[in-house]
């Protein structure tokens, strides 16, 4: 009888432990379906740093009491803006990134702009566009892009006469940026909204720098033909081999019945 009983005791037990096993190897998948996913890989960790991966633009901008102020929807939202994402490449003689654009349209197609930039003027100029057709609704990872053009990338990276990222970049916070302020000027447009129109960057040194939207040191790459209607720093990069630094900026373009779409501009401090 106690025989018996131990055997039905262990079969209830196996039974038990099988269906346990089963309904945890059960997961559902998400749904991906345009999203943009920012990669988890920490340049810090490999052996020879690549690339520079910003920490994800939504958090930056919600640093800014200005940019926050201007989100979408409340607190408990998680859509805050529409963004994209941010590799840098190099910081060598002149700024390389990467830059995955905030998806503004309602088509299946995703731009990704390689944006070079000498340090001494900031002078953006897209060396390289790709057009991602994303009508299969695979997640977009930016670090994977540049593994599958990587070989593409560094043959641009040595005809703009620069060096891939050779060294550790560390980035302050909004709230911990020191001894810089932004001047903003407006204009109003001919629907009575206004427009950002130049960003005066005032620097600890008394140096300052412009950027505004006809020249050719503009808001951004991508910002020619794009409303701003305001921006704010989003943080600043430190370099291990360099005093100086490079600022994080964001730009915010109003779209109608939607979140805004957060565009993002880097400037060298270099003197």
């Amino acid at each position: 009888m106690k025989k018996l009983l131990i055997i039905l005791f262990l079969i209830g037990l196996m039974t038990t432990f099988g269906l346990t096993v089963n309904s945890c190897s059960k997961t559902d998948k998400p749904d991906y379906k345009n999203q943009v996913v920012t990669s988890k890989i920490d340049s810090s960790s490999n052996e020879k740093t690549v690339y520079f991966h910003l920490p994800p633009l939504q958090k930056l901008a919600d640093r800014s009491p200005i940019i926050r102020a201007e989100s979408f929807g409340n607190e408990n939202e998680e859509i805050r803006y529409l963004v994209g994402d941010i590799l840098i490449l190099s910081v060598d003689t002149k700024i390389a990134y990467l830059s995955l654009l905030p998806k503004t349209t309602e088509d299946d197609n995703f731009y990704i702009n390689l944006v070079v930039q000498d340090k001494n003027d900031n002078v953006p100029t897209v060396a390289k566009e790709w057009l991602i057709n994303n009508d299969n609704g695979k997640s977009i990872v930016l670090a994977e892009f540049y593994e599958s053009f990587k070989d593409e990338i560094l043959v641009i990276l040595e005809k703009e006469k620069t060096k891939p990222l050779d060294q550790k970049l560390s980035l302050l916070p909004y709230d911990q940026i020191k001894e810089t302020s932004l001047k903003r000027i407006f204009e109003t447009t001919e629907h009575d909204l206004q427009e950002l129109v130049e960003i005066q960057i005032d620097l600890n040194d008394h140096k300052t720098i412009f950027l505004d939207r006809t020249s050719k040191n503009q808001l951004c790459s991508e910002c020619k033909s794009i409303i701003i209607y305001n921006g704010d720093l989003l943080g600043e990069i430190s370099m291990d081999k360099q005093k100086t630094g490079i600022l994080i900026l964001g730009f915010l373009e109003r779209i109608d019945l939607s979140p805004s779409a957060l565009h993002v501009r880097l400037v060298s401090l270099e003197k």
